[in-house]
């Protein structure tokens, strides 16, 4: 239903420990409904849809209060109809929103007709809000998944809605002068975040407008940051003289801190008179481009500003607050969110070099003049897998534009306004920031033929496509050029686009990977995380499973005929990761594999004997363990990108005892990249026994000496009983020369 592919560092370990706690996501202060790996924790509890006559399908929910799970009448259920993708110009009558109700018993009816179950492009959110509790919103969910769910028996997102009470938060806007501003947009947001692998369902909603009296009214938790963005009137933007406000309460140190609340009271917020920015935009002839969208966006805060060139090509911009800023054209944006609006037609944008800006308080800007670039044509074609073409997904091209002046592997992407809002920054007035807009971002609709034209600047550097699946039975693999290879998705690399392109994206119906969990004593854990894990050019991804009402895990979007490392675990401090297994899967095929979670086991200590091991070198050869009885072994671990933390330690024991037919040396590295790893094996000189556990911290060795620490080391002795573990440095040379001493 959503796009669960995230794509992560090569090293793993630090993301494993994420946890959940009732249902709340414990990373930062984000608050959702959420699978975690394919865990619902909104679990259904009633069946929740059915069947009408002429195709119409129907889904009932109930909003309940989560402190008590007493239902919640009288809340109201915005619910938005929209049409993905559709190059029409005109949306069908039922497109856009409805409002329902939950009665005395909390429970809701969702209805859809006949005409928007054949739409398979039909994505449906809701909005649900009550005057006693904190607000929710969903993602948009696609209709043809909701039914396809339905047919599997399988209940709705909004089958248990959970609302909490939380705490008021007040305040009012005003202008100079005290009068106040009805029909204000705001939004506030709770920080700082951490990076998190959840994927949230339902989320709070803190959007609002004030009232007739300019008043902010919204229930939210308690927190000890918050930040409000206010920002003018949307129709009447062009008018209104006051700038966008931002402000936050609370502290940045919530952990040395713990005493310290934002206030519930949020007093008066007076706007101030913003600034103007014109300017003008032409072609490379100079002459004038009429009706293109200029944007600004902030490097800090979360305020965006656009307007449209007039016939001259002037534009007018504002009000603005006192902020740096990057101006770019209609279309293009400098950062990465998917932006669901996408323009449908790519002949329709013109390419802009864009502008930074840094305005001054009380001073007025000089006119910006805005210049087309030169551009080179990039096409973008679906097809199924047997080449007919077929509708496509949301599509985005990005990459640095040519003057770029950081090096290769470095994506120069503005702060996150989202995720470094919420500091106590937003309090202190802007400098001049010296970064220049380099990163360029475009989003396009496919067409009916699922075709996209772009132009894209020429020269482009590090340019990629990347895809928003719309549904979860739908994989993709691509080719670029047209007589270049079917490769895995993602990525799409292009690399320097200095001349036309094309890509051909195939469509395919994903394959189905079922999962069952369950522990030594048969009972299965409620909280799991099932991934598939594959790696593309040194680069590792993860796909989550989500978990169906028979209790096992369906994977979503896996690309037919390609390897997939499939790895469960349940709760760190409870069980062990279960060994990974690996599969692959035609198209529409489907397969089952079967987990055993463990109980965690403790290391065996000083003097007890070592877990067995058996690998394959990369030099081809077999090594155990027990085909080492009677040696002394060291044996430890490392991890790319890092390399061996103290490579020159072990090279200084490998010098010194690497002759002695009692001694042997074995590395492990943890890592799925083994053509990387075996180059760092011959970069650093590592001349003894070297392998590549690919399924990572769920390969065996791994899991039977973990958790692992990126430079691991234990020394075992003759008779396969630990000598010592964790010795790094001198105190490790001097441990491998007493075991060879017999001291």
């Amino acid at each position: 239903m959503w796009d669960t592919q995230i794509r992560l560092p090569s090293d793993l370990g630090a993301y494993e420990s994420l946890r959940t706690e009732s249902g709340r996501a414990a990373v930062g202060v984000m608050r959702a409904t959420v699978v975690l790996a394919g865990l619902l924790f909104a679990s259904p509890s009633a069946t929740a849809s059915d069947v009408g006559p002429g195709g119409n399908v129907a889904f009932s929910g109930q909003v309940i209060e989560s402190e008590t799970g007493k239902p919640v009448g009288g809340a109201e259920i915005l619910l938005e109809r929209s049409i993905r993708g559709s190059t029409a110009r005109t949306p069908p009558a039922w497109a856009g929103t409805s409002i329902i109700r939950s009665d005395a018993q909390g429970r809701f009816r969702v209805e859809f007709p006949a005409e928007q179950v054949a739409e398979p492009r039909v994505f449906i959110a809701l909005r649900i809000s009550h005057a006693e509790f904190i607000s929710r919103k969903s993602s948009q969910v696609a209709l043809a998944d909701l039914i396809r769910e339905q047919a599997r028996g399988e209940a709705p997102f909004f089958t248990t809605i959970a609302l909490e009470r939380g705490l008021e938060y007040t305040g009012q806007v005003v202008v100079p002068g005290g009068k106040p501003v009805a029909g204000i947009p705001y939004a506030f947001e709770h920080g700082p975040s951490s990076f998190s692998l959840l994927i949230p369902i339902f989320t709070d909603d803190y959007d609002g407008q004030t009232d007739d009296e300019g008043r902010i009214r919204k229930r939210m938790p308690k927190t000890h940051a918050l930040a409000l963005f206010v920002g003018p009137p949307r129709n009447a933007r062009a008018r209104f003289p006051f700038a966008p406000y931002q402000h936050f309460w609370g502290t940045d140190n919530a952990l040395g801190q713990p005493h310290v609340w934002a206030p519930t009271d949020l007093g008066r917020i007076v706007l101030a008179r913003g600034i103007r920015l014109s300017g003008r935009l032409v072609d490379s002839a100079d002459r004038p481009i009429a009706g293109q969208t200029i944007t600004a966006y902030p490097l800090k805060g979360r305020d965006r500003h656009s307007t449209t060139t007039e016939a001259d090509g002037t534009f007018a911009l504002g009000p603005l607050r006192p902020a740096n800023y990057l101006i770019y054209g209609e279309g293009q944006t400098p950062y990465h969110d998917f932006d669901l609006d996408a323009a449908a037609h790519a002949q329709a944008i013109r390419v802009v070099q864009p502008a930074r800006v840094y305005l001054k308080e009380e001073a007025s800007p000089e006119p910006l003049k805005l210049r087309e670039m030169p551009t080179v044509r990039v096409e973008v074609r679906f097809v199924d897998s047997k080449g007919k073409p077929t509708r496509g997904s949301t599509t985005r091209l990005s990459g640095l534009l040519p003057n770029d002046p950081h090096p290769p592997g470095r994506f120069p992407v503005p702060t996150n306004r989202k995720r470094e809002g919420t500091t106590s920054a937003l309090n202190a007035p802007e400098r001049e920031d010296p970064w220049e807009p380099t990163a360029w971002v475009v989003y396009y609709q496919p067409d009916d033929d699922g075709r996209i034209v772009v132009y894209a600047p020429q020269g482009l550097k590090h340019a990629g496509v990347a895809l928003l699946p719309e549904e979860e039975a739908t994989a993709f693999k691509q080719r670029i050029d047209p007589n270049g290879p079917i490769l895995p998705m993602p990525p799409a690399q292009l690399g320097v686009v200095a001349g036309d392109r094309q890509l051909t994206i195939i469509a395919y119906r994903a394959p189905t990977v079922l999962v069952s969990v369950k522990t030594e004593d048969g009972a299965v854990p409620e909280e799991l995380s099932v991934m598939a894990r594959w790696t593309i050019v040194a680069q590792g991804y993860v796909s989550q499973f989500v978990r169906q009402r028979d209790g096992r895990f369906r994977s979503q979007r896996l690309m037919p005929d390609h390897e997939y490392a499939i790895t469960v675990r349940g709760r760190r401090d409870v069980y062990d990761p279960a060994p990974a297994q690996r599969i692959s899967v035609p198209e529409s095929g489907t397969a089952e594999l079967s987990f055993l979670l463990r109980k965690r086991r403790k290391l065996p200590g000083v003097g007890q004997p070592a877990p067995p091991f058996a690998v394959t070198t990369i030099g081809g050869q077999a090594l155990s363990l027990a085909s080492l009885h009677g040696k002394t072994v060291l044996l430890h671990f490392w991890r790319l990108p890092q390399g061996i933390p103290d490579a020159a330690t072990f090279l200084a024991i490998h010098e010194r005892f690497g002759n002695n037919k009692r001694f042997t040396m074995v590395g492990l590295c943890v890592s799925d990249q083994s053509e990387e790893a075996t180059r760092v094996i011959h970069s650093q000189g590592l001349s003894w026994s070297q392998a590549v556990l690919r399924d990572t911290f769920y390969d065996p060795i791994a899991i039977d000496y973990g958790p692992l620490q990126p430079d691991a080391t234990f020394l075992i002795g003759p008779e396969g009983k630990l000598i010592a573990r964790g010795l790094q440095g001198t105190a490790l040379e001097k441990a491998v020369a007493e075991a060879l001493a017999g001291k």
